[in-house]
């Protein structure tokens, strides 16, 4: 037998049955304290009664993705997109995670899409959360806070009312404290008077007798 030569084309798409369209798998998703939310072994719909729920002490994510293609696996790469935080998908990257860290409260949908060495795009893989808002923005702290509000309100109102009830009662007490006085001064007055009126007759008549 001769010497055989083959050459293997790995970039030609001549000869291959290759299975294009094929959406990334999101194999593991997890909070910042370690939790872990999805395996990837499951499929997860983005339909709001569907979304997992993260409280907001856990608002760090992390998404691990891959791409089931394995022809010159090292080529594949990936574009990213957070709907809810950027309108704009990523630049394309060889990274296969994602991290985001100190999303505000909301609701969130991951997209990720991966292209081979031989350029093909494949479809988006979804994965949706919802970020509970923190504690001092759910409904009852606001109801609490109103309520807070209205009590502090009623409290200065009838502080309000109960100082000048008592400013009044002090003015009421100096009026008539001023007016009793004006009184005896004025009694005292009318009786200086008299007693003028009684000099003055007196000297008429002394002065009528001499």
């Amino acid at each position: 037998a001769g010497n055989v030569l083959v050459n293997y084309n790995i970039n030609s798409q001549n000869g291959f049955n290759l299975i294009t369209n094929i959406k990334p798998l999101i194999r593991k998703v997890s909070v910042n304290n370690g939790t872990v939310l999805f395996n990837g072994y499951e499929e997860f719909s983005i339909l709001n009664s569907e979304l997992k729920e993260i409280s907001y002490s856990q608002n760090s994510i992390v998404f691990d993705f891959a791409a089931p293609s394995f022809l010159n696996e090292i080529g594949n790469d990936y574009q990213y997109l957070l709907e809810g935080f950027s309108d704009e998908w990523s630049n394309w990257s060889h990274e296969s995670k994602k991290e985001y860290t100190n999303l505000p409260s909301g609701k969130f949908i991951f997209k990720v899409r991966s292209r081979d060495i031989l350029g093909n795009l494949s479809e988006a893989a979804l994965f949706g959360f919802r970020i509970l808002p923190p504690w001092y923005k759910t409904w009852w702290a606001n109801l609490l806070g109103f309520i807070v509000v209205l009590l502090f309100i009623n409290y200065v109102i009838r502080y309000r009312v109960r100082y000048l009830k008592n400013k009044n009662i002090v003015l009421e007490k100096l009026v008539n404290e001023r007016t009793a006085k004006i009184n005896e001064q004025k009694e005292t007055l009318e009786n200086q008077a008299k007693k003028l009126l009684e000099l003055d007759q007196i000297k008429s008549n002394f002065f009528a007798n001499i």
